[in-house]
């Protein structure tokens, strides 16, 4: 994503990678790498923005730049910049950060930095059970470096990430406003969910488990917002793994994890938890989730697995693919996306109720020249072209 500092993880402890720029480079520059293995937590930070001019005698202005510590592995972090934060100085707005986590405010009192963001195509807020998460700007350079502030605006991130990638939908969608609780007292029994209710995302905080900072968790909980917010919701809720479920819920679970990894390039899920970390290959998916039951019929139950292997399987044109098939990944996600179409429910529901994949692969493949035969098969789907309205 332009404008993103960052560097691959390196899985020794401990580190931390200080990722300097400046904020008047061309678009698409790449920035130089600091590595300081001495200590845990960051050294002073110097400010990767330029300046217009020094800071006048009367202070007039506050030029700087903000950016937080984001966790990358399980004693590795990178400097990142903060994006799109609100700056408030008491109730008043005063600015906002820029896309290389620079600002420019007028110089005043108790000017702190607010975890939510007027974006193009929603709103969001990251909230705790103490309120909204805030950080002091208290001078030029500014790094957010406690782990539970960074893991709010490290959701905010994700925020700014996911808007960016609706634009393939539609310049001029709104969605509802998202609040998205974060913090360590934040202990969902789901671990971390979506809320169709009131279109709010909850990450758990407990020690080991801070999922704000699990960018795969994080995106996938935000593809159940876009979901949501954008395209059709048929997703009956509860728990799920890789066996055969309803075909609403593994297809809005399996999109969501095929929306985590195209939004970050990596066929991948990782959740970095307290005993374990789990994760899925998107690449390479068992056998088991393979097929439907019963055998044959389009509108059976299927696992997640199947969904989120299909649908990278069609997108991976970049990568090295053994089915011959690929497509353009913004065609996907706005097939996926208006599943049953603008407004939900203009295109007629297939097979079994709700949005899922035998709706996506009749939006995607009836009447195009995308041909989905080939994948279909190799994951066992009973898909035909006999299947088109």
């Amino acid at each position: 994503m332009p404008g993103i500092w960052h560097t691959p993880a390196v899985r020794r402890a401990p580190l931390v990678l200080w990722l300097l720029g400046a904020c008047a480079e061309p678009e698409g520059s790449s920035p130089d790498v600091l590595a300081d293995t001495s200590s845990a937590a960051p050294a002073p930070w110097p400010s990767p923005c330029v300046r217009a001019q020094p800071l006048t005698a009367d202070g007039q202005r506050l030029q700087g730049a903000m950016a937080y510590t984001k966790r990358v592995g399980a004693e590795s972090w990178v400097i990142t910049p903060v994006r799109g934060a609100t700056l408030v100085a008491g109730e008043q707005v005063v600015g906002a950060t820029d896309d290389r986590g620079c600002f420019d405010v007028p110089l005043l009192d108790g000017i702190r930095a607010e975890a939510r963001a007027a974006l193009s195509h929603f709103d969001v807020t990251v909230v705790s059970d103490a309120g909204a998460w805030s950080w002091p700007v208290a001078g030029v350079d500014v790094l957010v470096d406690e782990p539970y502030a960074a893991g709010a605006f490290n959701a905010l991130e994700g925020a700014v990430r996911v808007d960016l990638s609706l634009g393939a939908l539609d310049p001029d969608l709104r969605g509802a406003p998202l609040q998205i609780r974060w913090g360590e007292a934040v202990r969902p029994a789901c671990g971390s969910c979506f809320y169709f209710d009131g279109f709010t995302l909850e990450l758990t905080g407990q020690p080991g488990d801070e999922d704000a900072h699990d960018d795969p968790v994080l995106l996938h909980e935000l593809g159940h917002y876009v979901e949501a917010a954008f395209g059709t919701w048929s997703n009956p809720g509860g728990g799920h793994d890789l066996e055969p479920a309803a075909p609403a819920m593994a297809w809005s679970e399996g999109f969501a994890t095929w929306f985590q990894a195209w939004l970050r390039g990596q066929p991948d899920y990782t959740d970095l938890q307290p005993s374990r970390i789990y994760q899925l290959d998107l690449e390479a998916t068992p056998l088991i989730v393979n097929g439907v039951v019963p055998e044959g019929d389009p509108s059976g139950r299927l696992s997640e697995g199947l969904v989120y292997g299909l649908l990278w399987d069609l997108f991976d044109e970049r990568l090295e693919d053994d089915d011959g098939q690929s497509t353009d990944g913004d065609g996907l996600f706005r097939a996926a996306v208006g599943v049953l179409g603008h407004p939900p429910g203009s295109v007629a529901d297939a097979g079994a109720p709700g949005a899922d994949l035998l709706d996506f692969l009749r939006r995607l493949a009836c009447g195009s020249s995308v041909s989905v035969s080939a994948v279909t098969e190799s994951f066992g789907f009973p898909w035909s072209s006999s299947l088109c309205p």
